[in-house]
């Protein structure tokens, strides 16, 4: 985050009661290419969401603005600088980018994306998790175990 921007909340006040009750019922991944930026969320996409900074500035966690509840993790320059600093995300990554290439058919390409976005989500989830380890402890191993759950909403891509 930049040095003068001040976050709207502190870590502590965001509540994980929506992350402690996720069971798997479906999770969102969203990639943009204009922004360069992965979207991990147990909520809709069209939910109202605030970004949360940490002490990496590539990385955020994401909360509902009327609960301050943690709903995702959002990674920003995810290609450009967070990849290259995770070659094992890198590797199942370069896979979902060249399915839609191998895939013979739509079918083979929606089972072979499938297959993929839960490592991905998991991977990047499990790497993310640590910078929370100052701020909020707790915080760590409940995103890791969240995300890890995998199990994608039906319009995830």
């Amino acid at each position: 985050m930049d040095g003068n921007l001040k976050p709207l909340v502190q870590t502590k006040e965001l509540k994980t009661n929506l992350l402690k009750q996720y069971q798997g019922r479906g999770l969102y991944l969203r990639y943009d290419h204009e922004f360069d930026a992965l979207l991990l969320q147990i909520v809709p996409p069209e939910t109202e969401t605030v970004v949360h900074y940490l002490s990496d500035p590539n990385v955020a966690l994401v909360y509902e603005k009327t609960t301050k509840e943690i709903v995702g993790i959002q990674i920003e320059n995810f290609e450009y600088s967070f990849l290259p600093k995770h070659h094992e995300i890198m590797r199942v990554w370069k896979l979902s980018d060249s399915a839609p290439k191998q895939a013979n058919n739509l079918g083979d390409m929606m089972v072979t994306v499938e297959r993929i976005q839960p490592v991905v989500a998991e991977k990047v989830a499990c790497v993310s998790a640590p910078l929370l380890r100052e701020e909020e402890p707790e915080l760590e191993a409940l995103i890791c175990e969240t995300f890890s759950q995998n199990r994608f909403a039906a319009d995830a891509y």
